[in-house]
């Protein structure tokens, strides 16, 4: 009986070690973002899906950010847009690009805009 004991406690505590070393890997998290420029001709249609977000994480990979993203100053106003989105003006133009929501914390980055003849 014993000698049993010692056993199932044995393999009671390598399992449990297991289980404790596959639940302990690391994830990884969003070091940084780098958003391109974006270049226009006047008379191009502005759309916000044209942004190139790339997320580079802890384990040196990288992820394209592609959704729920909120633009802020991408107005008609803002970009000088005409009726139908196409750019009217040439212009250096900045786009404030936040996630999820338009707050500090979740603020991505600074997307540029250059419209040209």
């Amino acid at each position: 009986m014993k000698k049993f004991l010692t056993i199932v406690s044995i393999v009671l505590v390598l399992v449990c070690a297991v289980c404790l070393f596959t639940a302990c890997k690391d994830e990884a998290y969003i070091q940084g973002y780098t958003i391109e420029n974006k270049t226009y001709t006047v008379g191009d249609t502005y759309a916000s899906s044209d942004v190139a977000i790339t997320a580079t994480l802890s384990d040196d990979s990288t992820k394209t950010i592609s959704e729920n993203l909120i633009f802020v100053g991408d107005g008609e106003e803002d970009l000088n847009l005409n009726d139908d989105g196409c750019f009217t003006k040439t212009g250096s133009y900045s786009v404030k690009v936040y996630a999820l929501e338009e707050r500090e914390d979740l603020f991505i980055g600074t997307w540029t805009i250059v419209v040209e003849d």
